[in-house]
This record gives C-alpha cells, sequence and structure tokens, in this order.
C-alpha cells in the first residue's frame, strides 16, 4: 500500500489479507477497537490503515484542500496482476475504551434460552455482543419469532477461516443467548485481535464486530 501524499510505502504483503480503513469525520479524535485488539486513537479528519494486526499508516489527512474524502481507491501502480475485493463491511467508527476484565463465567458453547437478568444487571441487547471489546468471554443475544428457524453463529477471523462453531441446529422461537469464551474449535485460545460473530438466523443474516483482549 501507498501514501501518495508523503510517497511512503507499506511492507510487502501477499496472499490473502483483511485491510481496515479507520476513517474519522466526527468532529472530534475517536478511540477505536483496533484489529491487533488494543484501543488506537484517530484524530479528526484522519485515519489510520492497517492489514491484518499491523498498522501500516497512522494518521493520515482524508481531506485535501480541494474537496473532502468521499470514496476509497484501489488501483495498480507498478506492474501486473489481480486483486479480488470480498467480505466487504462499512461500520461506523464508535468509540471505545480498554475493558476491564470481565468477571469468571462457565463459558456457553451451546445456544440456551435466556433467562430473565439478576436484579440489577441490565438486559443483554439483542444482536450486539457484550462485553465488546471483552477479555474472557462474550455473549450474543439473538430472538427466533417463527414456530421454528436453522440457526448457525460462528466466531471468524479477518481472513474469513471460522475459528468456533456455536450454534448449528433447527430452534423454536424465542430469545436465546450464546457465549464465545476465545477459544477454537479444539479448545485452544485464539490470538487477541478483531473477529467476527456470524449469525444465520432463517434467512436473517448478521454480522458483529468483536475484539479479543488477551490478559
Amino acid at each position: 500500500l501507498r501514501d501518495i501524499a508523503s510517497r511512503r510505502n507499506s511492507p510487502a504483503f501477499h496472499g490473502t489479507q483483511a485491510v481496515t480503513w479507520a476513517l474519522n469525520r466526527s468532529g472530534h479524535a475517536i478511540s477505536y477497537a483496533a484489529p491487533d485488539g488494543g484501543v488506537e486513537t484517530v484524530a479528526n479528519d484522519r485515519m489510520d490503515v492497517w492489514v491484518g494486526r499491523s498498522k501500516v499508516f497512522d494518521e493520515l489527512a482524508i481531506t485535501r484542500s480541494t474537496a473532502p474524502a468521499t470514496d476509497l481507491k484501489w488501483y495498480w501502480g507498478a506492474g501486473e496482476g489481480v486483486t479480488a475485493l470480498d467480505h466487504l463491511d462499512v461500520a461506523k467508527l464508535e468509540e471505545a475504551v480498554a475493558a476491564p476484565a470481565a468477571p469468571a463465567r462457565e463459558p456457553v458453547v451451546d445456544a440456551t434460552e435466556a433467562a430473565a437478568p439478576p436484579a440489577g444487571e441490565p438486559r443483554l441487547e439483542l444482536y450486539h455482543p457484550s462485553p465488546n471489546p471483552f477479555a474472557r468471554t462474550t455473549r450474543f443475544a439473538y430472538a427466533i419469532s417463527a414456530s421454528s428457524e436453522p440457526v448457525e453463529i460462528g466466531v471468524f477471523d479477518v481472513a474469513g477461516r471460522q475459528v468456533r462453531n456455536l450454534v448449528r441446529e433447527t430452534q423454536i422461537s424465542g430469545r436465546y443467548e450464546v457465549a464465545w469464551d476465545g477459544r477454537n474449535d479444539a479448545g485452544a485460545h485464539v490470538h487477541d485481535g478483531i473477529y467476527f460473530l456470524r449469525a444465520s438466523i432463517g434467512h436473517d443474516l448478521r454480522v458483529a464486530r468483536i475484539a479479543y483482549l488477551v490478559k
């Protein structure tokens, strides 16, 4: 990748890579959950560029003197080759802070019908993993309104590879919760960083971005 303004090149990368642009046009600096599992800050009218878990450009200007940035452009500047772009995800750059370690709880692999939360504990919001970022366990609530629906929920890395299967079965109507404890299907802890929770519920597809922090 090349920063045209400063004429700087990133390190060379090969094969399948996840590229993340964190662009800030909010009017103030924003701290966000970074692909390496940490929390980074980007100033207003600036952007960070990541390849996988490596930040290749920091605080690049995203506006020019003549016009604001309105799109992203990818092109070959030298030589020849083929670039295939897929799994594009455009999401609001939400402010994030480093999360304290969550209290230890028994990991849940199979979906269970959600019980009422203890007094004083807020009810888990549908389709939003919480806590996020997380260090021990994050939970995800979803609902089935039809009499029964096929449900597939899994955790994927930034390259699109499934690292953990959480649910794959037909479920009846109701509200359910699953939890992920940062382990893969073999039971080993994964590396810290950004992952995607993909939930296919009937014909509905939901994808949530989660940051796993190793303590």
